[in-house]
């Protein structure tokens, strides 16, 4: 992806310890879901339920349900933070 990749392209101007800080940022990273996607991933939890994320994902065309089952699981480790 073209975040990624620029941040590899300019890794060498970092020390490790921003290194370090650059891969744990960018992990969970979804630079490919836009606010469409986010839209409807929200609107079907509200609507379908939120533990329902096998249902949910096929409200949401433009992503598999790997990349919607991934992306629960983060949402919700970062949303009880």
């Amino acid at each position: 992806n073209k975040i990624k990749s620029d941040i590899e392209d300019n890794i060498d101007f970092l020390n490790k310890k921003e290194e370090r800080e650059i891969s744990r940022l960018t992990k969970d990273a979804f630079p490919l879901w836009n606010s469409k996607d986010f839209n409807q991933f929200i609107k079907s939890m509200i609507e379908i339920g939120k533990n329902e994320v096998d249902k949910i994902a096929k409200t949401i065309e433009t992503k598999s349900l790997f990349e919607v089952r991934r992306y629960y699981k983060i949402f919700w480790q970062k949303y009880k933070k």
